[in-house]
């Protein structure tokens, strides 16, 4: 179940990022990270919209503020050659959706890949 439901959301994810684009929040951490990690915002952008089943990490999770809608999603990839953990979301906020990346930086630790081939 949890495969259909990571490709479902991976599905919407990149239909709202292509409708209209994805929210990068602006944490120091993710700013860093992305120095770190080499990228562009308009690259780790691309980076985001071309996850697939197999960085899967975990998820669905109840995101931990009150006032915020959605799960939250994690992913990994190796982004010139260093291990990117990535924490995404979609938030519906008065009748909108928005795709959201909540965290984009280098790993911390051992990521596992349950559908990785």
């Amino acid at each position: 179940m949890v495969k259909e439901q990571v490709i479902r959301f991976l599905a919407e994810f990149k239909r709202i990022a292509s409708a209209k684009g994805i929210v990068l929040i602006r944490r120091d951490k993710t700013i860093q990270g992305l120095v770190d990690l080499g990228l562009t915002k308009m690259i780790a952008l691309n980076e985001l919209t071309s996850l697939t089943l197999q960085e899967y990490v975990s998820g669905p999770e109840s995101d931990k503020d009150p006032n915020c809608t959605g799960d939250i999603w994690v992913f990994g990839k190796v982004i010139n050659g260093i291990p990117a953990y990535i924490k995404l979301k979609i938030e519906v906020k008065g009748g909108c959706e928005f795709a959201k990346c909540l965290s984009f930086h280098p790993a911390e630790y051992v990521m596992h890949f349950p559908f990785s081939f």
